[in-house]
């Protein structure tokens, strides 16, 4: 059963009330990306799932797509860990799909930061499987304006040693360096099929830590 709630509801709110890609529409395209072995970092035309740009690591996608005047992007996980030495991936490009081929073979170890502002970004067949430190979480969207779908994902926060005015938290919907002079507001989120581990104390699913006028959707999650 869907609800669609505002953010008058108690999913943890810190201090005030929370796509798809078509192949190609009208004049916008489609690029896709994937991340293989490779002879040359971004080989591949980029026009179809057949012939993505292919790289050696999720960073040198997520680069790449910063970078490209793409209307819309596919980026394409193969089954295994993914991880990084700074801890995280971020997403700073609107229109991005990014898509693993099950959440049974793709796991995200790193946290996933959605940098975006006034934009979409859908991700689907993931588990987020992570110990964050206190007071972080396994996904956080940092701007105002985000429409973010997470459809058939997973989250499993394995931090142990969290605490009741230290939690953790598997995503954070609305999230600011300074909330009071930088707060993101009107965020949408809308888990599909999505389901969120939470095995040890003081753990937190959904937490929106600034800014007003948010959206929950769940969609069987």
């Amino acid at each position: 059963m869907k609800k669609k709630l505002l953010m008058l509801f108690a999913v943890l709110i810190g201090g005030t009330a929370i796509g798809t890609v078509s192949a190609q529409t009208g004049t916008k395209t489609v690029t896709y990306y994937t991340v293989g072995t490779v002879s040359s970092e971004g080989e591949g035309d980029g026009t179809s799932s057949e012939t993505p740009h292919k790289y050696s690591t999720l960073d040198g996608v997520l680069t790449a797509v910063e970078s490209a005047s793409n209307d819309s992007t596919v980026i394409s996980l193969p089954a295994g860990t993914y991880s990084n030495d700074a801890g995280k991936y971020s997403i700073k490009k609107s229109g991005v799909l990014l898509q693993g081929v099950d959440t049974n073979t793709v796991v995200m170890s790193s946290r996933l930061q959605i940098l975006i502002e006034d934009g979409n970004v859908t991700v689907k067949g993931i588990h987020f499987s992570g110990s964050p430190v206190a007071g972080s979480s396994l996904l956080t969207v940092n701007r105002k304006g985000v429409n973010l779908t997470l459809d058939a994902c997973k989250f499993t926060l394995n931090t142990q040693n969290a605490t009741s005015s230290q939690n953790v938290y598997a995503i954070i919907g609305a999230a600011s360096a300074n909330a009071t002079s930088s707060p993101t507001n009107n965020n949408v989120l809308t888990l599909r099929n999505t389901h969120i581990s939470l095995p040890y104390a003081y753990q937190r699913g959904i937490y929106f830590y600034s800014g007003t006028g948010h959206t929950l959707t769940l969609d069987n999650s």
